[in-house]
C-alpha cells in the first residue's frame, strides 16, 4: 500500500511528493515546458496580469533551491533567472529554470515542510521522473485551483516507480567503449620513454623523433575525418571494434622496423585509429546514456586518455620495471584487443539502428542498455522524434554558415582548439621525460614523468567534478593564466641553466621543472583539456554542429601535429627558454581571448548562445531562433 497522501492547500494547483529527496532526478523535458506554457496561457488568459505569477513562483524556486543545495541532492535549480523566458504564443525556445515550476508550496502555512516530504513540482500533464526506486512511492495530488478549470474533481493518484532505467548497463558499456581512449592514451604516451633507446637502436637525429612524435597527429586527421562514414556505415560499436585490426598492424611494423621509416609509418597507422577513436568512442558513450548521467559517462573518455598516457610511462619507464622497449611496445599491441573482447559484448547504440530505419533492434538495444524492467517506447519515440528534425534541418555548407552567430561560433571554436594545443601540451606529453632530463632535475627524468602522469589523471577527475559547478568561461581563464605563468617558469629556468647561473645547480631549484610541469598539466586537466570538445557541442546549433564539429576537430589535430612535430626542433634550435616563453606567451593572450570574445555557455540553452554569439542580449528578446537561422 502506498502511504496516504497528506493534506494540501486548495490553492496549489499540483503537488509532486517524495519521501526520499535524494532519490529525485529530473531531466530537460520539453513536455514540462510546453506544460508551463499551457499554464501560463491559462493564467495570463484569466488574469490579464503575470508578473505577480512570476514572482511567486520565482521566489518560491530560490528557497526551495537554498534546500537542496544544502542536501546536496541531484535536483537542480537555475536561480540566475529573472524573468520568465517563455514567448507570448505559449511556446519556448530558451533555458527555463525549474524553478519555475515550483509552486508557493514553501510559502503555504498549510503544507508540510519541503525538509519532511522532498521537493513540490507542478507539472500539468503529469509527473516525470527518473531515478526513483521501486520501493518508494510518489503521491500526485490534483486539486481544484481557481485560476484553472482543467480539473473538475480532487482525486489522488498513486503511481509506483516501475519505470525505473538501470544505470549498471550504461556505465559498464561506456567504461568499455571509454577504453578507446586509453588505447589514445597508451599511443600518446609511448614516446616519452622510449626515445633513449629507440635513438640507440636505430641512430635517429631529433628530425627523426620529431616525425615519430609528430606523425601520429597527422595520421589522426585522417582517422579524424573518415571516422564519421565508418561509425554511420558500419555502426559506432563495430567501427571501435574494428581499429584493432590496424592497431595490431601499425604495432607490428614498430616491432620489427628495419628502419627509421617504418617506425614513422607504424606511427602514421596508430596515429589515423586514434583518430577514429576519438570520435567513434565519445559518440558511442553520448548516444547510450540517459540525460541525466550523459555528462558524467561524457567525461569518462578523456579520463581514460590520462590513464593510458600514464600507464605508458610507468610501464615503459626503464627504471621502474626495467622492461625494454620491445616488450613495452607489445604490452601496448595488446590492449586494442581489451577493447575489442569488452566491445563484443556491448549492445550497438539505439540511434545507429534508428537512423537505419529499424526501430525494433534499436528498441532491444536501449531495453539491454535501461534494463528489463523499463519502458523503452518513450525514449525511442523522443530519439527518432530529434534525428527527424536534424535531418528536416540539414542544409548546404554555404547555407549553414551563413549567419553571424554561425561565423563567429565557427571562428571561436577554431580559436579555441588553437589556444588548447598551441599551450604546448602535446609537447609537454611526447616529450616529458626529455624535458626533465634537459633540466638536469634531482629526480630521475622517469620518476618525474610518472608524478606528472599522476598529476594529470587527478586534474582530469577534478575537471569532472567542477566544470558543470564553476561554468565554463571561469576555468578557460584561470588554465590559460597559470598554464602561462607554468611555461614563463620554465623557460626561466631553461635560461638560467643554459646561462650557467649557480643559482640553476641548487637542489631545490632544480624542482622546479617538476613542480612547473605538474602545475601546468593540472592546469590544462581543469580547462583547456576538456572544455573546448565540450564548448564546440554547445555553440553550434543541431543543424551545423557535424560540419562544425568536423572543421575544429580536424584543426585541432593539424594543431596538434604542428606541436608535436615542432617541439622538439624549436627546443633544439631556440633552445628550451625561447620554446617555453613562445608557448607563456601565447596562453597570456588566449586568456585575454577568453575574457573578451568567449561567452558562457553553461546553463543556457543552444538559442540563448546563438543570440549573444548574433549581437544580441540573451534575454532581451522573445524571438524565437531557429536553429542555423537568425
Amino acid at each position: 500500500m502506498a502511504p496516504r497522501a497528506p493534506h494540501v492547500p486548495p490553492d496549489i494547483y499540483a503537488i509532486l511528493l517524495l519521501r526520499h529527496p535524494r532519490c529525485f532526478e529530473i531531466s530537460e523535458c520539453i513536455d514540462c515546458l510546453r506544460c508551463f506554457c499551457i499554464f501560463r496561457k491559462m493564467v495570463v488568459r484569466l488574469r490579464h496580469d503575470d508578473q505577480d505569477l512570476h514572482d511567486q513562483i520565482l521566489l518560491s524556486g530560490m528557497q526551495v533551491h537554498a534546500f537542496f543545495t544544502a542536501v546536496r541532492t541531484s535536483f537542480h535549480l537555475d536561480n540566475r533567472i529573472t524573468r520568465a523566458p517563455v514567448n507570448s504564443d505559449g511556446t519556448s525556445h530558451a533555458s527555463l529554470g525549474l524553478e519555475c515550476f515550483i509552486q508557493f508550496a514553501r510559502r503555504r502555512p498549510g503544507y508540510s515542510s519541503p525538509c519532511k516530504h522532498g521537493i513540490t513540482l507542478a507539472c500539468i500533464s503529469g509527473p516525470y521522473v527518473q531515478g526513483v526506486p521501486t520501493s518508494h512511492y510518489l503521491s500526485l495530488l490534483i486539486r481544484n485551483h481557481p485560476w484553472v478549470r482543467a480539473v473538475e474533481e480532487e482525486e489522488p493518484l498513486i503511481m509506483t516507480a516501475h519505470n525505473q532505467a538501470s544505470r549498471l548497463p550504461q556505465y559498464i558499456a561506456a567504461i568499455a567503449a571509454t577504453l578507446g581512449g586509453f588505447v589514445m592514451g597508451s599511443q600518446l604516451g609511448w614516446t616519452s620513454p622510449t626515445k633513449t633507446q629507440m635513438f640507440e637502436k636505430y641512430h635517429m637525429e631529433d628530425i627523426d623523433w620529431s616525425w615519430v612524435g609528430g606523425i601520429l597527429s597527422a595520421g589522426a586527421m585522417v582517422g579524424a575525418l573518415s571516422a564519421g562514414y565508418f561509425c554511420d556505415m558500419l555502426g559506432r560499436r563495430m567501427t571501435i571494434m574494428l581499429t584493432v585490426v590496424p592497431c595490431t598492424i601499425g604495432w607490428a611494423m614498430i616491432l620489427w622496423a628495419p628502419g627509421t621509416w617504418m617506425v614513422i609509418l607504424g606511427r602514421g597507422i596508430l596515429g589515423a585509429m586514434t583518430g577514429v577513436l576519438s570520435v567513434a568512442s565519445p559518440l558511442y558513450t553520448n548516444e547510450i546514456a540517459e540525460t541525466a548521467i550523459r555528462g558524467t559517462l561524457g567525461t569518462m573518455f578523456q579520463l581514460q586518455v590520462t590513464i593510458g598516457i600514464l600507464f605508458s610511462y610507468i610501464v615503459g619507464a626503464e627504471t621502474v620495471f626495467g622492461i625494454r622497449v620491445f616488450a613495452f611496445s607489445v604490452i601496448c599491441a595488446a590492449i586494442p584487443f581489451v577493447l575489442t573482447i569488452a566491445m563484443f559484448f556491448m549492445p550497438e547504440t539505439p540511434t545507429f539502428y534508428l537512423k537505419k530505419g529499424n526501430k525494433q533492434a534499436a528498441k532491444e538495444s536501449l531495453q539491454k542498455l535501461r534494463g528489463s524492467h523499463y519502458d523503452v517506447n518513450e525514449e525511442i519515440n523522443q530519439a527518432q522524434k530529434i534525428i527527424e528534425e536534424i535531418e528536416a534541418q540539414k542544409m548546404s555548407f554555404s547555407e549553414a554558415f551563413s549567419t553571424t552567430a554561425a561565423k563567429k561560433g565557427l571562428c571561436i571554436g577554431l580559436v579555441v582548439m588553437f589556444l588548447q594545443q598551441f599551450s604546448g601540451i602535446n609537447g609537454v606529453i611526447f616529450y616529458a621525460s626529455d624535458i626533465f632530463k634537459s633540466a638536469g632535475s634531482s629526480l630521475d627524468e622517469n620518476i618525474a614523468t610518472i608524478i606528472t602522469g599522476i598529476v594529470s589523471v587527478a586534474g582530469t577527475f577534478l575537471s569532472t567534478q567542477i566544470i558543470d559547478r564553476l561554468g565554463r568561461k571561469p576555468l578557460l581563464f584561470v588554465s590559460d593564466v597559470f598554464m602561462s605563468i607554468s611555461a614563463a617558469i620554465l623557460g626561466i629556468y631553461f635560461f638560467l641553466q643554459q646561462g650557467n647561473y649557480e643559482i640553476a645547480n641548487n637542489s631545490v631549484v632544480k624542482m622546479i621543472p617538476l613542480i612547473a610541469v605538474c602545475a601546468f598539466i593540472v592546469m590544462f586537466a581543469i580547462g583547456f583539456g576538456p572544455i573546448p570538445w565540450m564548448f564546440i557541442g554547445e555553440i553550434f546549433p543541431p543543424a551545423i554542429k557535424g560540419p562544425a564539429s568536423s572543421i575544429a576537430c580536424l584543426f585541432n589535430w593539424i594543431c596538434a601535429f604542428a606541436v608535436s612535430f615542432g617541439f622538439p626542433i624549436m627546443k633544439e634550435s631556440l633552445n628550451g627558454d625561447f620554446t617555453f616563453w613562445i608557448f607563456a606567451a601565447i596562453s597570456a593572450c588566449g586568456a585575454v581571448f577568453v575574457v573578451l570574445f568567449i561567452p558562457e555557455t553553461k546553463g543556457r540553452s543552444i538559442e540563448e548562445v546563438q543570440r549573444i554569439l548574433g549581437g544580441e542580449s540573451s534575454d532581451g528578446s522573445n524571438a524565437t531562433i531557429e536553429a542555423g537561422k537568425r
